[in-house]
């Protein structure tokens, strides 16, 4: 499995899977004290990964009830949506992606009806990244 580097943004998360530790580069996104991070293994930014998405979820749904909407979903190309209680980035993941290897990137931002997570996903079954999640907080009523 290869390293995995997380780029944060003010309006995206960015999770890139590298084949080698040859191709790990630091972009000007990282602030300067994650150098020392570079030669961290993997779960290192999954925790980092995990802690982004667990702050997002805390300031925005506390309640930790979602609604996500799935388009493209694996070879068959199917789409649907499904409601889900998520209390941390783990669990929500969980919750959406497939049961393989996964690479994706996921986006923040909020809209009239509220806060979204957009997550793009690519696999064995998905290779070309059709894979297409759209999660908000539940809202009922």
């Amino acid at each position: 499995m290869g390293l995995i580097t997380i780029v944060s943004h003010s309006s995206n998360l960015r999770v890139h899977t590298l084949d080698t530790e040859k191709d790990f580069f630091l972009t000007n996104d990282f602030e300067s004290n994650h150098v020392k991070d570079l030669e961290l293994d993997e779960d290192f930014a999954i925790k980092e990964m995990y802690s982004c998405l667990g702050d997002w979820i805390e300031g925005n749904n506390p309640e930790h009830e979602w609604i996500a909407a799935v388009v493209n979903f694996g070879w068959r190309k199917t789409s649907g949506t499904a409601k889900f209680k998520a209390e941390n980035g783990f669990k929500l993941l969980v919750a959406v992606l497939p049961n393989t290897s996964n690479t994706f990137n996921i986006y923040k931002g909020e809209d009239k009806v509220g806060p979204w997570l957009v997550i793009n996903n690519f696999h064995h079954d998905s290779p070309t990244g059709d894979e297409w999640y759209l999660i908000r907080p539940l809202i009922e009523g």
